[in-house]
């Protein structure tokens, strides 16, 4: 569930935090770790304005740290789909105040 999610995602940074700045924890800072946010997929249900990824990018941004969007390439996807997707990554990006400075294209 989207709850559970983000505890583990806020657990998780937490954890980094800690590794990387001991004593201090995430305390409001960016978590030094770019995880690769890609395990959700291309998918987007247009109609309902849903989008696993753009969900857990949005969870990962709220604990703090800071994914890198991945495209995954696929032919099923026409360059309109990854246009709008790169869109929504850079809103979702502005939303947390934080500037999108990379997306990763990946292979299947």
């Amino acid at each position: 569930t989207p709850e559970i999610r983000q505890e583990l995602f806020n657990s998780t940074a937490e954890i980094v935090a800690a590794r990387y700045r001991p004593g201090m924890g995430v305390g409001g800072k960016l978590v030094p770790w770019q995880p690769y946010n890609f395990h959700a997929g291309n998918f987007f249900d247009e109609a309902a304005g849903y989008s696993p990824q753009d969900q857990t990018t949005a969870q990962l941004l709220k604990a703090r740290c800071v994914p890198m969007p991945n495209w995954v390439f696929s032919a099923k996807f026409p360059l309109q789909a990854l246009e709008k997707w790169t869109g929504r990554q850079i809103d979702l990006f502005a939303e947390a105040g934080l500037t999108l400075h990379q997306l990763r294209i990946k292979n299947p």
